[in-house]
């Protein structure tokens, strides 16, 4: 499961006496559950964790209904909001009475979310608390209306906090990243199977989505572009390009299963490269490649940064780029960030994704990229089971 220990013991030492968790990252993190409401309607779900006790209850929407019940939360407890008129026939599942019980002690419950969640401060007895919240992503209007409720509680910006609880995985959460990563890259696979002279990008995307939706993920982004499109960081689509002799075809795919995401990428020759393409795609492998082998705990994350920078500079001496790479795990983009301003070190369970891409406008676009988790001694690699790095076609 999630680490709900260091959770407790970080937010314990900053004072924090709750924490009123309000994104879907977040929530998932703290109970399991998935919220898709905000993508769909913008309804929001909340978590109050109450971190002495190790204890949370669920704020939810009634319309994510039975669904609660068929999965394991979390969770002490389940508060309600909204409106939805559920009817009930006299046989039901075992689910299905859980919810009947649940919908119908909701009845008189808030309908609104803000009113839900000051009816579980007050029931928390949490009015005088230090209470910490995510400034980032819930709404104004909401910490508006908390705040004026509970004038003589602090709230405190936490943020930032729960994405370094988060940057250390436990190995339940390795394990999910595993999972997906193996879906990410048979998909990939697939992908690169249907590559060849004449074939469209769309036709690649659609084997990309098709695959991903067989092994019952969801698809994040697919950057996927060939020739002189392969430069373009954000491919339109808006032209049915085919695959010529000589391209080159930049893939950078991921996925979500079960909460935890993916992100890998790679670059195929299609027949001969020229030599400026062959050299291009040679050294955004080997500029993430040879540091990301040798990486461990305790070496400074900004170090990681500069020696993947320098290998990639002595072919490319004008080369550019803010980040060589980042955490992974509820998000495509989590702490660390392996930047030249990042603090800190390497540390055991950490799990980065490593990449050194070069885009160039009238060549192409160069990537390679892979997931490892760092151990006690060195890293295992998450990806690269399925796919080479260098691959032509």
């Amino acid at each position: 499961m999630s680490n709900i220990s260091r959770a407790t013991k970080l937010l314990t030492s900053e004072g924090i006496d709750a924490v009123l968790v309000t994104s879907p990252p977040n929530i998932y993190y703290f109970t399991q559950h998935q919220n898709i409401f905000p993508m769909v309607s913008g309804r929001y779900d909340a978590v109050i964790f109450l971190t002495h006790e190790s204890k949370s209850v669920l704020v939810v929407d009634v319309e994510e209904g039975i669904g609660l019940f068929e999965r394991p939360l979390s969770v002490d407890d389940i508060k309600f909001f909204g409106s939805f008129p559920f009817c009930f026939s006299d046989k039901l599942t075992p689910s299905e009475l859980k919810f009947k019980k649940a919908f119908n002690k909701y009845i008189t419950s808030p309908r609104t979310a803000t009113e839900a969640i000051i009816q579980v401060i007050k029931e928390m007895g949490l009015e005088k608390s230090t209470i910490g919240v995510e400034k980032e992503s819930i709404p104004f209007i909401i910490y508006e209306k908390i705040s004026k409720a509970f004038p003589e509680a602090c709230f405190k910006d936490v943020s930032t906090l729960l994405r370094h609880i988060r940057m250390i995985k436990t190995d339940w959460e390795v394990e999910r990243i595993k999972l997906c990563s193996e879906i990410n890259e048979k998909a990939l696979k697939a992908v690169i199977e249907t590559i060849s002279v004449g074939v469209s990008v769309w036709e690649l995307v659609k084997t990309y989505l098709a695959e991903v939706a067989r092994h019952k993920a969801r698809p994040l982004f697919y950057l996927i572009a060939a020739g002189r499109n392969s430069a373009h960081l954000i491919p339109t689509y808006r032209e049915d390009y085919r695959i010529q002799d000589g391209d080159i075809v930049r893939l950078d795919v991921g996925c979500e299963y079960m909460g935890y995401c993916s992100d890998l990428s790679r670059t195929v020759a299609v027949g001969k490269l020229d030599v400026e393409k062959t050299r291009l795609r040679e050294i955004t492998v080997k500029g993430y490649y040879e540091v990301l082998k040798n990486l461990k705990p305790g070496i400074p994350i900004n170090k990681v940064y500069a020696e993947a920078m320098s290998t990639v500079k002595k072919v490319i001496p004008d080369y550019q780029r803010r980040h060589v790479g980042h955490g992974i795990g509820l998000e495509v983009h989590e702490l660390p960030i392996i930047n030249s301003h990042q603090t800190g070190v390497l540390e055991k369970n950490m799990v980065i994704n490593m990449e050194t891409p070069y885009l160039k406008y009238g060549v192409g676009g160069f990537a390679a990229e892979d997931t490892v988790r760092i151990t006690d001694t060195g890293v295992e690699f998450i990806t690269g089971k399925y796919l080479e790095r260098l691959i032509n076609v």
